[in-house]
């Protein structure tokens, strides 16, 4: 399977370099939008070669008929098939046989939300194409992501606001377009670079009333302030299952970078493969000391508990269960 980055991809439009198949996997939905987008900019395909088909609702004999007509005062016709973790095993074998000799003429992209498995028979059979990555961002392309946005608006961005940003709104393409929306026009006239306290107040939380600083309390095994917070959060009208999730996040981290030292792994390769930023590592590898990989697994277990009884509405008093969990926490060796 011939597969390439999305950074390939972008790199060789720009050289109007084009494949006549294209397979884009990945959960990165936002961004196979904006690739459609920028192949039609670049081609301009008038409307008569141009169309998009959804599964499971879509004909694959019209098309793969579409995809077979010559395209008319255009260089290539696109056609798009979106929705292919849908797709049936009986129409499996018409598309193979197009993506085993495609139309010159023609664009054809192939959309899943899911990575090909190795026995996928489409991926293994695209000739004159490729399998294009879309996969959600990790924190770095994040944090790049993020600051690009914000820095081709004009303005400058901390490092530390960069990781409020990424730790509150995670790592979505979508949601971090919308929070270096926000960012901008709430800091819109200021000459000094978004700080953290922009950042907080921004996404909707005062300096010392945040998630952020749940996690921070959480970490150093303040039991007082961290259930202060979280009475702080409730009375913001912060979701209860928001909270476990943030608990939880972290617990994860924790874990994760406890596993890595046990391993053996550097100390400076451990941030990158947890995932997260030299900063946040230089805390999570102090805390981590006061926990045991048993306990963070039961700990992170109790949450998990807690967000399903949290989804289900069975919960009657989230304060009670937040505190429990806490507690918990405090407890563990």
């Amino acid at each position: 399977m011939n597969e390439i980055s999305t950074k390939e991809l972008f790199s060789s439009w720009a050289k109007k370099s084009f494949k006549n198949v294209y397979y884009f996997v990945g959960e990165e939905k936002t961004l196979k939008e904006s690739a459609i987008k920028k192949l039609k900019e670049i081609i301009n395909p008038n409307d008569f070669n141009f169309s998009k088909h959804s599964l499971p609702e879509a004909d694959i004999s019209s098309v793969i008929s579409e995809a077979n007509t010559t395209s008319v005062f255009s260089d290539l016709r696109i056609v798009i098939l979106d929705g292919l973790e849908k797709l049936k095993v009986a129409e499996m074998p018409e598309i193979v046989k197009y993506v085993e000799d495609p139309s010159p003429d023609t664009c054809l992209i192939l959309i899943s939300d899911k990575k090909p498995l190795a026995s996928d028979a489409i991926a293994k059979n695209i000739n004159k194409g490729v399998i294009v990555n879309f996969e959600k961002f990790n924190i770095y392309e994040a944090q790049s992501f993020l600051r690009s946005q914000i820095e081709n608006a004009g303005a400058a961005i901390s490092a530390e606001a960069v990781e409020i940003i990424i730790e509150l709104a995670g790592l979505d393409m979508a949601t971090l377009e919308n929070e270096a929306a926000k960012l901008i026009a709430y800091h819109h006239g200021k000459k000094t670079p978004i700080n953290e306290k922009d950042a907080l107040q921004s996404i909707g939380f005062s300096q010392d009333k945040n998630p952020f600083e749940l996690a921070k309390a959480i970490q150093v095994k303040n039991k007082d302030t961290s259930i202060k917070i979280i009475e702080n959060l409730l009375q913001q009208g912060m979701e209860p299952l928001r909270i476990i999730y943030t608990i939880s996040t972290l617990l994860q981290k924790l874990l994760k970078v406890k596993i890595l030292s046990n391993s053996g792994m550097p100390g400076d390769s451990i941030h990158y493969a947890a995932g997260v930023s030299k900063g946040q590592y230089y805390y999570l590898d102090i805390a981590v000391r006061n926990f045991s990989k048993n306990a963070l697994v039961k700990n992170i277990e109790r949450c998990l508990e807690a967000e399903s009884l949290f989804k289900s509405s069975k919960n009657k008093n989230p304060v009670i269960t937040l505190k429990q969990i806490v507690y918990g926490i405090m407890r563990s060796k």
